[in-house]
């Protein structure tokens, strides 16, 4: 198994019916910098670049987070902090609300 799936997360979007190329958005310097600064892996530079959208998707009972807004959050969101400070990166939520984070000691 690779660190991020990209094949499962392709899947699961294409199970949303969600357009890819009508909400693609590239991802900006600020937030490849910050994500560098946690996790040098280029795999996660690479899966952040492809599945970077305007806006949250919904899959199934999974919400993907806007790539975009990785500096933001953790310029603004105590959890984000706190999350990254023992080596989760939030990634989106649950539908009861509850973080879904990637672990960036082991993934």
């Amino acid at each position: 198994m690779t660190m991020m799936d990209a094949d499962k997360m392709r899947l699961a979007i294409k199970l949303a019916s969600f357009n890819i190329k009508g909400h693609f958005e590239a991802f900006r310097e600020e937030n490849r910098t910050l994500l560098k600064a946690f996790c040098p892996e280029p795999e996660l530079q690479h899966f952040f670049a492809e599945f970077s959208f305007d806006g949250e998707v919904e899959m199934g009972m999974f919400r993907y987070h806007q790539a975009n807004c990785l500096k933001k959050s953790f310029d603004w969101e105590e959890d984000f902090q706190r999350a990254l400070s023992t080596n989760l990166l939030i990634l989106g939520s649950g539908t009861t609300g509850d973080p879904v984070a990637l672990d960036l000691i082991d993934y």
